[in-house]
């Protein structure tokens, strides 16, 4: 459980510095929450903005099946996204680090 907590806790220092694509940052934190024992209220908001970004391709492979248009036209719709939920997704990202930091201390 400890592992999961530290690469959850990477991941979203990652997101806050801007080191990873952010909305690549918030899929993986939010596959990586479901290993733990029970839903934290940080993740909400994570999960939230996956659930309304998942047409956006984000890996190399995923982007490779796309038509060159489509692709630049959801990057910019993508872009203007996160320009609106960005500091939302940096205040979770700030909650679950403490919150989990917490928790990794009362064991």
């Amino acid at each position: 459980m400890e592992e999961i907590k530290a690469k959850i806790i990477e991941v979203a220092k990652k997101i806050i510095h801007e080191e990873i694509d952010l909305l690549d940052g918030c899929r993986k934190l939010v596959y990586l929450q479901r290993e733990l024992k029970e839903p934290q209220k940080a993740f909400f908001v994570l999960r939230g903005i996956d659930s309304e970004t998942d047409i956006f391709p984000i890996s190399q492979a995923e982007r490779k099946l796309w038509n060159a248009d489509a692709l630049s036209r959801l990057d910019k719709e993508k872009n203007e996204y996160i320009s609106l939920v960005k500091e939302e997704m940096i205040k979770a990202c700030r909650k679950i680090i403490t919150t989990l930091s917490t928790d990794s201390s009362d064991t």
